[in-house]
């Protein structure tokens, strides 16, 4: 019996089974086999209809794909039908919309089950968790200074450095256990954007964030309903 799959809150695919295969690599055969299904290409790409608008910031309005990417985040174990059941992989989907690459998780949470969440648009280092740990603090920081606000959104990152704001580090290389980076975290506040800079420590198991004084710029935006792909 061929996978089936259905888009609902989670990503549901009815299929179980007992034996598992592992793979860290997009590019592995059983990945790739997975994602040639057709029930998966549709969860990727309806996946990407569920982006909030915000995520395309000043360029919220239709938009087109032009290239899919994959990567494992968290290694990835099959069921004997070829349909992951733990792991979890990230769907990078540059747009037309002032080139916003959008940031897509998937996670296997076994049964059949494929759970996805919307990352930061951008170029973001920080892993999926962290994400949804820091953005409370940056928009808290911005709230500080648009007061009359009660509505905010994180609209994606850009790639800062290594080191902190104003203090450059050089890069740490491959192995290095503890290092710091920062970015600059794009939030909505209403109508207004604002700049926030955000470091990062990492150290093994753990990694601190930093939020620093955002900045207001001259670009606003309205929130828009979801845009269709």
């Amino acid at each position: 019996m061929a996978p089936k799959f259905i888009l609902t809150g989670v990503l549901v695919c009815a299929l179980a089974g007992v034996a598992s295969a592992e793979t860290m690599d997009s590019t592995d055969p059983t990945f790739q086999k997975f994602l040639a299904m057709p029930g998966a290409v549709s969860i990727m790409t309806n996946a990407v209809r569920h982006v909030p608008g915000e995520r395309l910031g000043v360029c919220a309005t239709r938009f087109k794909i032009t290239g899919l990417k994959y990567g494992i985040t968290k290694p990835v174990r099959f069921d004997p039908n070829g349909v992951p059941e733990s792991g979890q992989w990230q769907l990078q989907a540059p747009t037309d919309a002032c080139g916003t690459v959008l940031n897509i998780f998937f996670t296997a949470l076994g049964k059949g089950d494929i759970q996805y969440d919307v990352g930061l648009s951008g170029s973001t280092k920080a892993e999926l968790q962290l994400q949804l740990d820091t953005i409370p603090a940056a928009t808290k920081s911005v709230g500080k200074i648009a007061k009359d606000c009660k509505l905010f959104g994180a609209v994606g990152a850009s790639w800062g450095g290594f080191g902190l704001p104003g203090k450059p580090d050089p890069g740490p290389g491959p192995d290095a256990k503890n290092h710091t980076w920062w970015e600059t975290w794009t939030i909505l506040a209403c109508d207004r954007i604002y700049e926030v800079p955000v470091g990062f420590k990492a150290v093994p198991g753990d990694t601190t964030y930093f939020v620093f004084e955002p900045k207001a710029t001259d670009k606003v935006v309205k929130p828009q309903p979801t845009p269709p792909s």
